[in-house]
């Protein structure tokens, strides 16, 4: 069987859906509203844990890592929060942390992209591919059908039930 883009493409999303992340973002969300709550009031910061809901939460931009800018929603009494030096070290080190893991991820994307593209059929990819990464490969087609776009006839069913008729 051929591969064609779209299934290279398909493998290539499969096995890096496979690879665990570490979501450096909500570890980092954790450590601004932390630092937000130690800069209530110690009545108020005893409080938002059992009343998180009532309490107002403003937008805090910022650049992060991942290539994203970071919109955390923070818990500020007052009408701007300025985090602490510690929370800026902190999140700053997390933001490196995801910078680095998404350049490693990125990397790795691309090895498999140059590994899979020069494959044209999927016997090839079999031998060329670890065992460990077939699973990732699409099923066996049938030669009648493999080069037919399922979605043309998805359309023209879906057409002729809104009452088109082919004829006219």
């Amino acid at each position: 069987m051929r591969l064609t883009k779209t299934d290279k493409d398909a493998f290539v999303r499969a096995a890096m859906a496979a690879v665990p992340q570490i979501d450096y973002k909500e570890q980092a969300e954790k450590v601004l509203i932390a630092d937000a709550v130690a800069q209530m009031p110690p009545e108020l910061g005893a409080l938002y844990e059992t009343h998180r809901p009532y309490f107002n939460h403003k937008p805090h931009y910022c650049a992060f890592g991942d290539g994203n800018n970071g919109t955390f929603y923070i818990p500020a009494p007052g009408c701007r929060f300025f985090a602490s030096e510690q929370a800026k070290i902190e999140y700053t080190r997390l933001s490196n942390l995801a910078r680095e893991q998404r350049a490693k991820f990125l990397e790795v994307q691309w090895q498999l992209d140059a590994a899979i593209q020069p494959c044209t059929t999927l016997k090839r990819a079999k031998e060329v591919l670890p065992p460990e990464l077939h699973k990732f490969l699409p099923a066996e087609r049938d030669v009648k059908t493999a080069n037919v776009p399922a979605v043309v006839v998805d359309v023209v069913g879906a057409m002729k039930a809104m009452g088109w008729k082919a004829g006219e």
